[in-house]
């Protein structure tokens, strides 16, 4: 499911992926064409979000990431 509704996207493995100075292994990315903006390339997961400690707050619209 995404933010515009219901929709079908291919799932594959990933071994390795480096994002915030962390490699996180063994993922499983969803592949999907997003809209063109110069301010965004991709998305991260709640996967990898509470991993990192991000904590998100909806009522903001903010993310806070965590470093340790």
């Amino acid at each position: 499911m995404t933010a515009g509704g219901m929709n079908r996207a291919p799932s594959l493995p990933v071994l390795a992926f480096n994002c915030l100075g962390q490699t996180f292994t063994d993922l499983s990315i969803v592949v999907l064409n997003l809209p063109f903006s110069p301010l965004m390339s991709g998305l991260l997961g709640m996967d990898v979000l509470s991993q990192i400690g991000a904590i998100l707050d909806i009522q903001k619209a903010e993310i806070t990431l965590m470093r340790s």
